[in-house]
């Protein structure tokens, strides 16, 4: 009796556990940089593009800083610095540098909708300046949202993707 109890009780569970209901979950937003090469020789520039991915959540903005190495690479500021389409062409951004961190923000104005999903949010060009390598980090705890509720809040549910650039004589 107790064999037959036994065997009943885990076929039970076999069963009940094979119908869970498996709800589709979605893949974590992802925030890369990416680069159309990642070796360089020294004198030469890529381009690095930063991009966000399957974002669920409607944003008016991101603010983000991304640490290098200044003394392998140079960040063009002024000519090198596009806008990407994510937030329209209304957007306004700011692209900095402070000693060896990017400093970068970009928003929808007022008056335009919120938006989500995926975009590139810009592209920026470096140029190599000795040999080396220099790992483009996106700051841990300094990637922020602005939404409907909050000014800023930040993103951690967010999946990120660095980006090292190796120069070479």
């Amino acid at each position: 009796m107790l064999k037959k109890n036994t065997v009943f009780i885990l076929l039970t569970g076999l069963i009940l556990t094979g119908c869970e209901d498996d709800e589709p979950t979605n893949p974590p937003p992802i925030l890369s940089l990416s680069s159309s090469s990642s070796s360089i020789t020294v004198g030469d520039s890529t381009t690095i593009s930063i991009e966000l991915a399957d974002l669920e959540t409607s944003v008016f903005g991101v603010s983000m800083q991304i640490s290098y190495n200044t003394s392998v690479v140079e960040v063009d500021t002024t000519s090198g610095f596009v806008q990407g389409a994510y937030f329209g062409t209304n957007a306004i951004s700011l692209f900095e540098i402070v000693h060896d961190t990017i400093h970068f923000s970009i928003s929808a104005i007022h008056g335009d909708a919120m938006v989500n999903g995926t975009g590139k949010l810009c592209d920026f060009e470096v140029t190599g300046l000795s040999s080396g390598t220099s790992p483009f980090t996106i700051v841990p705890g300094k990637i922020y949202s602005i939404d409907a509720d909050t000014i800023e809040s930040v993103m951690n549910e967010l999946e990120v993707g660095d980006l090292t650039i190796t120069v070479n004589q």
